[in-house]
C-alpha cells in the first residue's frame, strides 16, 4: 500500500499539493474522505481504493481534484491549520532526505526534465511540424502536465512564490468577508 500512497502523493503533488501533504500524515483522513466524496466514492471506500482512483485519474478527475483542493485549503484554514507549514515540512522531509543520504538523484532528475522540457518546447516551436488536430490535447496535456512538474522542481530548489502568497492571503480575505 505505501508504494499506491506514493503514487498517489505523486499524482496529486502536481496538481493538488495541499492534499498531498496531508496524505500520509495527521489529515490523512480528512483528505481521503474528501477526494473519495469528490470523486463520487463511497464514504466506507478503503483507502487504498481511494490512492488507485487518483493514480489512474483521468483529465476530469485530475480537475476535480485541483478545485478540491482549493475547497481543502478554505476548510483548512476555518479549523486554524496551518497548511503552509504543511507543505514546508513535507518539502523539508525530502530535501533532508536528500542531504542525509547525500543523494544526487533529485538535482539529476530535474535537471534533466528541465531540459527534455527545453527540448520538446524549443523542437515544437521551431521544427515547422504541424501537429495533427487528432494528437494536439495530447501534445498540450503532455506540455501541461510538464508546466507543473518544472513548477514542482523550482519549488522544491527555490521555494514558494510570491504568488502563492498572495494567493493565500485572497483566501483568508474570502474566508473572512464570507464568515461576517
Amino acid at each position: 500500500m505505501d508504494e499506491l500512497l506514493n503514487a498517489a502523493r505523486s499524482v496529486l503533488g502536481i496538481v493538488a499539493p495541499t492534499l498531498a501533504a496531508a496524505l500520509g500524515g495527521p489529515l490523512a483522513g480528512m483528505a481521503v474522505k474528501s477526494i473519495a466524496d469528490i470523486l463520487g466514492l463511497s464514504p466506507n471506500t478503503p483507502e487504498k481504493d481511494v490512492y488507485a482512483e487518483i493514480v489512474n485519474a483521468n483529465p476530469e478527475t485530475l480537475l476535480k481534484l485541483k478545485e478540491l483542493e482549493t475547497t481543502f485549503k478554505i476548510q483548512m484554514k476555518k479549523l486554524d491549520v496551518d497548511i503552509l507549514s504543511l507543505e514546508n515540512s513535507d518539502r523539508d522531509s525530502a530535501r533532508r532526505r536528500e542531504v542525509d543520504l547525500k543523494d544526487n538523484t533529485n538535482k539529476y532528475m530535474a535537471f534533466g526534465i528541465i531540459i527534455l522540457y527545453a527540448l520538446i518546447q524549443l523542437g515544437i516551436m521551431f521544427s515547422g511540424i504541424e501537429i495533427p488536430d487528432g494528437m494536439r490535447d495530447i501534445v498540450l496535456r503532455s506540455l501541461g502536465t510538464l508546466d507543473g512538474i518544472i513548477v514542482a522542481i523550482i519549488s522544491y530548489y527555490f521555494g514558494s512564490s510570491s504568488g502563492s502568497l498572495a494567493k493565500t492571503e485572497q483566501i483568508h480575505t474570502l474566508i473572512n468577508n464570507g464568515s461576517k
